[in-house]
């Protein structure tokens, strides 16, 4: 579903100047999904390597689509600039799980790393629904009250 919001996201933004850039914000949030779906395909009980290359770029690509899109939201008088914020919360969110994924305890040093690193994979996991999905209603909103 997160591939097609991205797919879609753009032509939102189409009359904006900010079109151009929405489409890089959707290519790396495509490929952050992508690799979503790589993650799925690796399990790490069989592919340990391929599993954390895309479980990473997951949220390596999915920062940089995030810190475009809260600017072009911003930035767009279509949208109120509420859900911009909102999404640029999100991509410190991000950056905080980066950080922990770089400079966190490594999963393979005890069951405690294990376990932290996967609960916080999860939570950032559930931020980034929440923040899809809040996106999603205030365009859902804004096409409303254009079209209402």
């Amino acid at each position: 579903m997160l591939m097609i919001f991205y797919l879609v996201l753009p032509w939102f933004f189409k009359e904006d100047n900010y079109f151009t850039l929405s489409i890089v914000g959707s290519i790396l949030g495509i490929l952050g999904c992508a690799c979503f779906v790589g993650t799925g395909l690796t399990p790490a009980d069989l592919y340990l390597d391929a599993h954390i290359f895309f479980s990473n770029y997951i949220f390596y690509l999915s920062f940089l689509a995030t810190l475009i899109y809260s600017y072009v939201v911003i930035r767009s008088i279509k949208l109120n600039t509420f859900y911009g914020i909102g999404y640029f919360s999100f991509a410190i969110s991000l950056v905080s799980y980066i950080l922990i994924l770089e400079f966190g305890p490594h999963p393979s040093e005890s069951d405690f790393s294990l376990i932290f690193q996967a609960t916080s994979q999860k939570i950032i996991t559930i931020c980034f629904v929440l923040a899809t999905w809040m996106l999603s209603k205030g365009i859902n909103k804004s096409i409303n009250n254009v079209t209402g």
